[in-house]
Protein backbone atom coordinates (compact mmCIF):
# COMPACT_ATOMS: atom_id res chain seq x y z
CA UNK A 1 0.00 0.00 0.00
CA UNK A 2 2.98 2.11 0.79
CA UNK A 3 3.85 2.72 -2.94
CA UNK A 4 0.09 4.65 -3.28
CA UNK A 5 1.59 7.52 -1.00
CA UNK A 6 5.35 7.28 -2.34
CA UNK A 7 5.04 10.45 -4.07
CA UNK A 8 3.58 12.30 -0.89
CA UNK A 9 6.33 10.70 0.98
CA UNK A 10 8.84 12.17 -1.68
CA UNK A 11 7.05 15.63 -1.69
CA UNK A 12 7.45 15.86 2.17
CA UNK A 13 11.07 14.29 2.43
CA UNK A 14 11.97 16.85 -0.95
CA UNK A 15 11.16 19.62 1.15
CA UNK A 16 14.49 21.89 2.55
CA UNK A 17 17.30 18.91 2.74
CA UNK A 18 18.74 20.88 5.35
CA UNK A 19 15.90 21.24 7.47
CA UNK A 20 16.01 17.25 8.09
CA UNK A 21 19.75 17.67 9.28
CA UNK A 22 18.25 18.90 12.51
CA UNK A 23 16.70 15.23 12.92
CA UNK A 24 20.22 13.81 12.47
CA UNK A 25 21.34 11.54 15.45
CA UNK A 26 18.12 12.68 17.25
CA UNK A 27 15.72 10.69 18.91
CA UNK A 28 11.98 11.45 19.12
CA UNK A 29 8.97 10.56 21.67
CA UNK A 30 5.64 10.53 20.09
CA UNK A 31 1.96 9.79 21.33
CA UNK A 32 -0.82 9.55 20.10
CA UNK A 33 0.88 7.80 16.66
CA UNK A 34 -1.11 5.18 16.20
CA UNK A 35 -4.01 7.46 14.43
CA UNK A 36 -4.35 8.73 10.95
CA UNK A 37 -2.17 11.68 11.34
CA UNK A 38 -0.11 9.21 13.68
CA UNK A 39 0.53 6.76 10.62
CA UNK A 40 1.61 9.50 8.46
CA UNK A 41 4.07 10.68 11.18
CA UNK A 42 5.43 7.21 11.21
CA UNK A 43 5.61 6.57 7.56
CA UNK A 44 7.06 10.03 6.64
CA UNK A 45 9.55 9.59 9.61
CA UNK A 46 11.02 6.02 8.04
CA UNK A 47 11.28 7.49 4.39
CA UNK A 48 13.24 10.39 5.97
CA UNK A 49 15.16 8.74 7.67
CA UNK A 50 16.05 6.02 5.32
CA UNK A 51 16.31 8.90 2.42
CA UNK A 52 19.06 11.04 4.15
CA UNK A 53 20.40 8.13 6.45
CA UNK A 54 19.76 10.34 9.24
CA UNK A 55 20.12 7.55 12.00
CA UNK A 56 17.38 9.30 13.96
CA UNK A 57 14.82 7.07 16.03
CA UNK A 58 11.39 7.48 16.85
CA UNK A 59 9.87 6.13 19.95
CA UNK A 60 5.60 5.66 19.83
CA UNK A 61 3.97 5.23 23.59
CA UNK A 62 0.69 2.17 22.44
CA UNK A 63 -1.57 0.43 24.19
CA UNK A 64 -0.48 -2.62 21.68
CA UNK A 65 3.54 -3.41 21.60
CA UNK A 66 2.95 -6.45 19.87
CA UNK A 67 0.87 -5.54 17.39
CA UNK A 68 2.32 -2.34 16.35
CA UNK A 69 5.84 -3.24 16.18
CA UNK A 70 4.88 -6.14 13.39
CA UNK A 71 2.76 -3.09 11.52
CA UNK A 72 6.15 -0.65 11.49
CA UNK A 73 9.24 -2.37 11.36
CA UNK A 74 11.88 0.04 12.43
CA UNK A 75 9.81 1.96 14.86
CA UNK A 76 10.20 2.06 18.35
CA UNK A 77 7.16 1.08 20.57
CA UNK A 78 6.75 1.83 24.61
CA UNK A 79 3.69 0.02 25.73
CA UNK A 80 1.23 2.09 28.49
CA UNK A 81 -0.76 4.68 28.56
CA UNK A 82 -0.37 8.45 28.52
CA UNK A 83 -1.29 9.01 32.06
CA UNK A 84 1.34 6.21 33.63
CA UNK A 85 3.53 5.05 31.10
CA UNK A 86 7.17 3.88 32.19
CA UNK A 87 9.77 6.51 30.90
CA UNK A 88 11.95 5.07 28.16
CA UNK A 89 15.88 5.54 29.25
CA UNK A 90 18.23 8.16 27.46
CA UNK A 91 17.58 11.82 25.79
CA UNK A 92 14.79 12.56 24.07
CA UNK A 93 15.65 15.88 21.96
CA UNK A 94 12.06 16.02 20.42
CA UNK A 95 8.63 14.93 21.76
CA UNK A 96 5.55 14.99 19.48
CA UNK A 97 2.01 15.21 21.96
CA UNK A 98 -1.08 14.23 20.38
CA UNK A 99 -2.42 11.80 22.90
CA UNK A 100 -6.23 12.36 22.64
CA UNK A 101 -8.87 10.09 24.26
CA UNK A 102 -10.73 10.47 21.14
CA UNK A 103 -13.23 7.53 20.97
CA UNK A 104 -15.60 8.16 23.36
CA UNK A 105 -15.85 12.07 22.00
CA UNK A 106 -16.80 10.72 18.88
CA UNK A 107 -18.89 8.09 20.54
CA UNK A 108 -21.06 10.90 22.91
CA UNK A 109 -20.49 8.72 26.08
CA UNK A 110 -18.30 10.13 28.71
CA UNK A 111 -16.05 13.13 27.63
CA UNK A 112 -14.59 13.87 30.98
CA UNK A 113 -11.72 11.39 29.90
CA UNK A 114 -10.52 13.87 27.25
CA UNK A 115 -9.60 16.60 30.43
CA UNK A 116 -7.67 13.29 32.12
CA UNK A 117 -5.78 12.92 29.57
CA UNK A 118 -5.26 16.76 28.48
CA UNK A 119 -4.24 17.29 32.08
CA UNK A 120 -2.86 14.20 33.38
CA UNK A 121 -1.00 13.43 30.35
CA UNK A 122 -0.10 16.63 29.24
CA UNK A 123 1.65 16.58 32.74
CA UNK A 124 3.28 13.49 32.60
CA UNK A 125 4.53 14.71 29.03
CA UNK A 126 6.18 17.40 30.68
CA UNK A 127 7.91 15.49 33.40
CA UNK A 128 9.28 13.49 30.92
CA UNK A 129 10.51 15.88 28.81
CA UNK A 130 12.64 17.46 31.14
CA UNK A 131 14.10 14.15 32.61
CA UNK A 132 15.20 12.64 29.17
CA UNK A 133 16.68 17.17 28.25
CA UNK A 134 14.37 17.78 25.42
CA UNK A 135 14.83 20.30 23.45
CA UNK A 136 11.28 21.09 21.49
CA UNK A 137 7.91 19.62 22.25
CA UNK A 138 5.27 19.86 19.08
CA UNK A 139 1.36 19.36 20.40
CA UNK A 140 -1.21 18.55 18.03
CA UNK A 141 -4.35 20.68 19.35
CA UNK A 142 -6.86 21.55 17.32
CA UNK A 143 -8.97 24.20 15.91
CA UNK A 144 -11.71 23.31 18.18
CA UNK A 145 -9.98 24.95 20.58
CA UNK A 146 -10.95 28.56 19.26
CA UNK A 147 -14.93 27.60 19.64
CA UNK A 148 -17.44 28.15 17.43
CA UNK A 149 -16.95 30.53 14.30
CA UNK A 150 -18.75 34.07 14.30
CA UNK A 151 -20.65 33.03 10.99
CA UNK A 152 -19.63 36.62 9.69
CA UNK A 153 -15.86 35.78 10.29
CA UNK A 154 -14.25 34.44 7.01
CA UNK A 155 -11.01 32.76 8.97
CA UNK A 156 -9.96 31.94 12.35
CA UNK A 157 -6.84 33.41 12.96
CA UNK A 158 -4.23 32.70 15.52
CA UNK A 159 -5.00 35.80 17.42
CA UNK A 160 -8.74 35.39 17.78
CA UNK A 161 -9.97 35.45 21.06
CA UNK A 162 -13.15 33.03 21.57
CA UNK A 163 -13.44 29.95 23.41
CA UNK A 164 -15.23 26.57 23.33
CA UNK A 165 -18.75 27.21 25.11
CA UNK A 166 -18.75 25.36 28.34
CA UNK A 167 -22.15 25.00 28.36
CA UNK A 168 -22.14 22.14 25.93
CA UNK A 169 -20.78 19.01 26.41
CA UNK A 170 -19.18 18.61 23.12
CA UNK A 171 -16.88 21.14 23.98
CA UNK A 172 -14.55 19.43 26.17
CA UNK A 173 -12.61 18.15 23.43
CA UNK A 174 -11.98 21.99 22.55
CA UNK A 175 -11.04 22.11 26.21
CA UNK A 176 -9.18 19.63 26.77
CA UNK A 177 -7.00 20.75 24.26
CA UNK A 178 -6.62 24.12 25.56
CA UNK A 179 -5.68 22.97 28.51
CA UNK A 180 -3.03 20.89 27.13
CA UNK A 181 -1.62 24.17 25.36
CA UNK A 182 -1.85 25.96 29.00
CA UNK A 183 0.42 23.85 30.84
CA UNK A 184 3.08 23.16 27.82
CA UNK A 185 3.35 26.98 27.33
CA UNK A 186 4.20 27.55 31.27
CA UNK A 187 6.57 24.90 31.74
CA UNK A 188 10.45 25.61 31.04
CA UNK A 189 10.87 23.31 27.99
CA UNK A 190 9.99 24.90 24.13
CA UNK A 191 6.86 23.69 23.21
CA UNK A 192 4.75 24.53 19.83
CA UNK A 193 1.64 24.22 19.31
CA UNK A 194 0.15 22.87 15.73
CA UNK A 195 -4.09 23.95 16.00
CA UNK A 196 -5.30 20.72 13.53
CA UNK A 197 -8.48 21.41 11.36
CA UNK A 198 -10.18 19.21 8.71
CA UNK A 199 -7.82 16.83 6.96
CA UNK A 200 -8.45 14.19 3.99
CA UNK A 201 -5.86 11.53 2.80
CA UNK A 202 -4.89 7.95 2.49
CA UNK A 203 -5.69 6.16 5.55
CA UNK A 204 -8.41 8.20 6.33
CA UNK A 205 -10.59 6.14 9.06
CA UNK A 206 -13.88 4.39 7.23
CA UNK A 207 -16.12 4.36 9.84
CA UNK A 208 -16.02 7.67 11.58
CA UNK A 209 -18.52 10.91 12.31
CA UNK A 210 -16.63 12.74 9.27
CA UNK A 211 -18.57 14.25 6.30
CA UNK A 212 -15.45 13.41 3.84
CA UNK A 213 -14.62 9.52 4.89
CA UNK A 214 -18.53 8.92 5.23
CA UNK A 215 -19.45 10.02 1.51
CA UNK A 216 -16.30 8.57 0.38
CA UNK A 217 -17.41 4.96 1.46
CA UNK A 218 -20.55 5.87 0.33
CA UNK A 219 -19.42 5.95 -2.87
CA UNK A 220 -17.21 3.15 -2.60
CA UNK A 221 -20.37 0.47 -1.46
CA UNK A 222 -22.69 2.64 -4.47
CA UNK A 223 -24.68 4.07 -1.68
CA UNK A 224 -26.56 7.07 -2.04
CA UNK A 225 -24.66 9.72 0.14
CA UNK A 226 -26.58 10.63 3.02
CA UNK A 227 -26.23 14.23 3.97
CA UNK A 228 -27.47 14.18 8.02
CA UNK A 229 -27.39 18.09 8.38
CA UNK A 230 -29.20 20.63 5.87
CA UNK A 231 -26.10 20.73 3.94
CA UNK A 232 -24.85 24.33 4.71
CA UNK A 233 -22.07 24.20 6.97
CA UNK A 234 -18.78 24.78 5.49
CA UNK A 235 -15.61 23.34 6.20
CA UNK A 236 -11.88 23.10 4.75
CA UNK A 237 -9.80 19.71 3.89
CA UNK A 238 -6.18 19.93 4.06
CA UNK A 239 -4.20 17.10 2.40
CA UNK A 240 -2.88 14.75 4.73
CA UNK A 241 0.55 14.40 2.93
CA UNK A 242 0.70 18.79 3.15
CA UNK A 243 -0.22 18.58 6.67
CA UNK A 244 2.65 15.63 7.39
CA UNK A 245 4.86 18.34 6.26
CA UNK A 246 3.87 21.06 8.31
CA UNK A 247 3.82 19.50 11.22
CA UNK A 248 7.70 18.57 10.50
CA UNK A 249 8.44 21.99 9.94
CA UNK A 250 6.51 23.27 13.07
CA UNK A 251 8.58 20.24 15.34
CA UNK A 252 11.78 21.42 13.97
CA UNK A 253 11.22 25.66 13.42
CA UNK A 254 8.51 26.57 15.05
CA UNK A 255 8.39 29.28 17.86
CA UNK A 256 8.28 28.70 21.69
CA UNK A 257 4.78 29.61 23.04
CA UNK A 258 3.04 30.16 19.52
CA UNK A 259 -0.10 28.66 18.08
CA UNK A 260 0.10 27.73 14.24
CA UNK A 261 -3.63 26.82 12.40
CA UNK A 262 -2.66 23.93 10.44
CA UNK A 263 -5.49 23.23 7.63
CA UNK A 264 -6.83 24.68 3.88
CA UNK A 265 -8.25 28.25 3.41
CA UNK A 266 -10.28 26.63 0.95
CA UNK A 267 -14.34 27.01 1.97
CA UNK A 268 -16.47 24.40 0.81
CA UNK A 269 -19.83 23.77 1.95
CA UNK A 270 -20.99 19.71 3.01
CA UNK A 271 -23.43 19.76 0.53
CA UNK A 272 -20.76 20.74 -2.32
CA UNK A 273 -18.03 18.42 -0.92
CA UNK A 274 -20.88 15.85 -1.44
CA UNK A 275 -20.94 17.05 -5.18
CA UNK A 276 -17.55 17.33 -5.58
CA UNK A 277 -16.65 13.50 -4.47
CA UNK A 278 -20.05 12.26 -6.54
CA UNK A 279 -18.29 14.26 -9.67
CA UNK A 280 -14.66 14.06 -9.40
CA UNK A 281 -15.00 10.01 -8.81
CA UNK A 282 -17.90 9.63 -11.59
CA UNK A 283 -20.07 8.16 -9.21
CA UNK A 284 -24.12 7.78 -9.90
CA UNK A 285 -25.02 7.82 -6.35
CA UNK A 286 -27.90 9.84 -5.31
CA UNK A 287 -27.28 12.56 -2.77
CA UNK A 288 -29.92 12.71 -0.37
CA UNK A 289 -30.26 16.11 1.99
CA UNK A 290 -32.12 15.22 5.09
CA UNK A 291 -31.78 18.30 7.31
CA UNK A 292 -31.86 16.83 10.23
CA UNK A 293 -29.88 19.24 11.71
CA UNK A 294 -31.27 23.29 11.15
CA UNK A 295 -27.65 24.76 12.44
CA UNK A 296 -25.25 26.59 10.26
CA UNK A 297 -21.52 26.47 11.31
CA UNK A 298 -18.36 27.43 9.81
CA UNK A 299 -14.86 26.24 10.51
CA UNK A 300 -12.09 27.84 8.55
CA UNK A 301 -8.66 28.51 9.56
CA UNK A 302 -6.30 31.20 8.02
CA UNK A 303 -3.01 30.28 7.75
CA UNK A 304 -0.81 33.05 6.43
CA UNK A 305 1.36 32.62 10.05
CA UNK A 306 2.40 29.53 8.77
CA UNK A 307 2.76 30.09 4.96
CA UNK A 308 4.45 33.38 5.44
CA UNK A 309 6.49 32.08 8.17
CA UNK A 310 8.25 29.08 6.72
CA UNK A 311 7.78 30.19 3.01
CA UNK A 312 5.48 27.09 1.86
CA UNK A 313 2.03 26.37 0.76
CA UNK A 314 -0.57 23.21 -0.02
CA UNK A 315 0.91 20.99 -3.09
CA UNK A 316 -2.46 19.03 -3.02
CA UNK A 317 -5.83 19.96 -4.18
CA UNK A 318 -9.11 19.01 -2.33
CA UNK A 319 -10.06 17.14 -6.13
CA UNK A 320 -6.61 15.43 -6.10
CA UNK A 321 -7.00 14.88 -2.66
CA UNK A 322 -10.96 12.91 -3.12
CA UNK A 323 -8.81 10.61 -6.04
CA UNK A 324 -5.98 9.63 -3.65
CA UNK A 325 -8.31 8.88 -0.83
CA UNK A 326 -11.09 6.94 -3.40
CA UNK A 327 -7.82 4.81 -4.98
CA UNK A 328 -6.21 4.17 -1.75
CA UNK A 329 -9.29 2.82 -0.32
CA UNK A 330 -9.61 0.66 -3.33
CA UNK A 331 -6.45 -0.70 -2.83
CA UNK A 332 -6.87 -1.86 0.73
CA UNK A 333 -9.75 -3.76 -0.70
CA UNK A 334 -7.66 -5.56 -3.22
CA UNK A 335 -9.51 -3.60 -6.16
Amino acid sequence: MLTKIQSDLDNISGFDPEMWELLRNKKIFATGCTGFIGTWIIYSFLHINKKYNLNSELYCLTRNKKKNEDKYPGIHFVEGDIENFNFPDGKFSFVIHGATEVASYQQNTDHSSLLDVSYIGTKRIIQFAKLAETEKILFLSSGAAYGSQPLDLKYLDEDFSGAPDVTKSKSTYGEAKRVGELLLFNNTIPATSARIFATCGPFLPRESTFAFSNFLEAVFLNKNIKIKSNGRTTRSYLYIGDLTLWLWILLLKGRDKEIYNVGSEDEISVADLAKMIKSTLNSNVEIEVLGQELEINRFIPENKKIRSEFKINHLVSLETGIKKSYAFLKGENGL
